[in-house]
């Protein structure tokens, strides 16, 4: 698999699945705030369709990293319910604990 931050590449596609309004709206206001991780499984497909000409087969899907204190409100990360969903619908790798970056170094002035 190509690592495309060692690559040095930068995220200049992306694609939406949805328009944010109407049902769609209150799906993702569920799966995000009312405790619904199942609904992921439904917008897997609209994602892989919303993606398939940027999809490939050495690509591995990662989930947003959410911070701890959103983690313990909602009870769980709606991007990696997303992601699982999304490498289920397509075979695709997944590595839902992708390890974050390193931190910058600190430079004391």
């Amino acid at each position: 698999m190509r690592c495309l931050h060692d690559a040095g590449a930068t995220v200049d596609t992306g694609r939406s699945a949805l328009l944010y309004r109407g049902n769609a709206r209150r799906m993702v206001l569920a799966l995000k705030h009312g405790d619904r991780p199942e609904l992921a499984r439904s917008f897997a497909p609209w994602l892989a369709r919303a993606a398939v000409d940027i999809l490939h087969d050495d690509l591995l899907i990662i989930p947003t990293p959410i911070h701890w204190t959103r983690r313990l409100k909602r009870r769980y990360n709606q991007s990696a319910e997303l992601s699982r969903a999304l490498a289920r619908e397509t075979g695709l790798a997944h590595a839902p604990q992708a390890p974050p970056d390193p931190p910058a170094p600190h430079r004391h002035a």
